[in-house]
């Protein structure tokens, strides 16, 4: 797996420029509704927009959001370790200029929801029902959590520069993004179809994709309306992150989605584990 992540990553950051066009993409499915322009952007945030991809070249991964992470919460001393290298010589350098949020599940421990993000996914042996709405909201406010998450990336950045000065850039945030999965109990394909939630009072049914692409969307508009309320100085936000580490389930969404994030200039990350269905048809 780690011989899969250097490839993905070195495959993804060297694909910095944006891609000269944009294919339409068949949403297929038995869906009757017509979607939407993918690429249209919600106006209604206070996005500052950008004229191109974010440039970022040395990441790190950050698992959080779940109830079985010790600790649950980052702060700035765990931030800090990761931001900056103080060397025994008493020097110090800058480390990751790139941080992703990610997280696959939150089992029922210590407060969890016992619910999974991706597709089929197991805790100590048990598979557990598919993430609702809820659930994707508590990812949210977990990642804005205040003196944690992203702010605490800001505070660990902002102390360091008080000894090295600025730091070349802002430090770039990339946040996974949920698989919407079509069944309440994706172990065995069965339940519901419409147990998520709603958007903007229409109750999504995953059997439809469409309403998944409109989940999906609304996430990435919530976080993008959270994270440019704030008025953070060191951190940005460069892109999103497809949790799901294969594309069995979601070949048939994810055009829709990197059209919409490119035609805001979000980077779109992947990183599939070794040999992962989908892996060579990038």
């Amino acid at each position: 797996k780690i011989l899969a992540i250097t490839t993905a990553l070195t495959l993804l950051m060297g694909c910095q420029e944006k891609p000269k066009d944009i294919p339409t993409w068949n949403f297929g499915g038995d869906d009757t509704e017509e979607p939407t322009d993918p690429s249209t952007p919600n106006p209604s945030i206070n996005d500052p927009g950008r004229e191109a991809l974010m440039e970022y070249t040395d990441m790190v991964l950050l698992y959080g959001g779940g109830h079985h992470r010790n600790p649950y919460h980052w702060n700035k001393e765990i931030a800090a370790d990761y931001v900056a290298w103080n060397k025994a010589d008493g020097s110090a350098q800058w480390l990751f200029d790139s941080f992703l949020l990610l997280e696959f599940m939150d089992p029922a421990t210590a407060g969890g929801a016992g619910h999974t993000f991706i597709t089929g996914y197991q805790y100590n042996g048990s598979y557990m029902p598919s993430a609702t709405k809820e659930d994707w909201q508590m990812l949210i406010d977990y990642y804005f959590t205040e003196n944690a998450a992203i702010d605490a990336i800001e505070q660990a950045v902002a102390q360091a520069a008080k000894t090295m000065g600025e730091p070349p850039s802002k430090r770039k945030i990339i946040i996974g993004i949920p698989e919407p999965i079509v069944y309440q109990y994706s172990a065995t394909n069965t339940g519901s179809t419409a147990y998520w939630g709603e958007v903007d009072g229409k109750a999504l049914d995953f059997a439809a994709v469409n309403d998944r692409v409109k989940a999906i969307k609304w996430y990435i508009d919530a976080l993008r309306a959270k994270f440019y309320a704030k008025e953070w100085k060191y951190v940005d936000l460069a892109g999103f992150y497809w949790v799901a580490e294969k594309s069995t389930h979601t070949s048939d969404i994810i055009g829709s989605i990197a059209s919409y994030l490119s035609g805001m200039n979000y980077t779109f990350n992947w990183i599939p584990y070794f040999k992962a269905e989908g892996y060579n048809r990038w």
